[in-house]
């Protein structure tokens, strides 16, 4: 008797986010340094001077009983490798809730 059949809902339940995001450890990652060591307070008398890198990490030797002034370290190179992202995809869905139906009669004629 009610043939037209109309199905409406009263809201959605949203459970839509992202996954969490994160990264790897970097990978390929190296520096150098050039450590240098001089008898005067000035660096301008060199004693001894050394890159250093995390592979070689030989500080080289200066002889026993050698006064120092000063010493400075500065950067000869420095790639910071890189690290894969990984996360943030789309996770959860989108669903309709709280369905109502409304049967309808159809009009078997419209009226003149």
């Amino acid at each position: 008797m009610y043939p037209d059949r109309h199905v409406f809902y009263a809201g959605v339940e949203d459970t839509r986010g992202c996954a969490p995001c994160g990264g790897t450890e970097p990978t390929g990652a190296t520096c150098s340094v050039l450590a240098s060591a001089f008898s005067d307070e000035g660096c301008s008398q060199l004693v001894a001077a050394q890159v250093i890198t995390a592979a070689a990490a030989d500080c080289g030797t200066v002889a026993t009983g050698t006064a120092l002034g000063s010493k400075s370290v500065s950067v000869v190179s420095l790639d910071p490798g890189k690290c894969e992202a990984f996360g943030g995809e789309a996770v959860g869905t989108i669903a309709p809730s709280a369905a109502a139906t409304f049967c309808c009669q159809r009009a078997s004629s419209v009226p003149a």
